[in-house]
């Protein structure tokens, strides 16, 4: 089973102070079962080529949010299957009007994997 990038429609941009800080990517479980969040090892975006690393993304499920630190010592934590998550990606001003090129990657590694995930996802998207 392949994660999905569900774009456009939800797509959010983030404010702060009344200013777009960047915006919000939901996704869903690449794998058939629940894993504990620690199992993501990496998570990269790009947007229109430019390149947002895990160190600067935020990865957001059940109402808590993980900086890359938090997430991989989160041992107890379980990301659902089916369960939507999101992806913070810090972009000052958001995605303007027009045509956007998204990619999401996420590499998934854990004691019950029988090997690594390791998945890209690229959608282009109109606002």
């Amino acid at each position: 089973m392949l994660a999905k990038v569900e774009i456009p429609h939800n797509i959010q941009h983030v404010v702060e102070q009344g200013a777009v800080i960047g915006f919000l990517i939901e996704v869903t479980m690449p794998y058939a079962r629940s894993i504990k969040l620690s199992a993501l090892k990496e998570l990269h975006v790009w947007v229109n080529n430019r390149f947002f690393d895990t160190f600067s993304l935020t990865f957001c499920i059940k109402n808590q949010q993980y900086s890359s630190a938090t997430w991989l010592a989160a041992h107890e934590e379980c990301w659902e299957k089916e369960e939507k998550a999101k992806v913070f990606v810090p972009l000052c001003g958001g995605l303007s009007k027009g045509r956007h090129s998204i990619s999401l990657m996420m590499h998934l590694q854990s004691d019950f994997l029988p090997y690594p995930i390791r998945q890209r996802f690229q959608k282009v998207v109109v606002l």
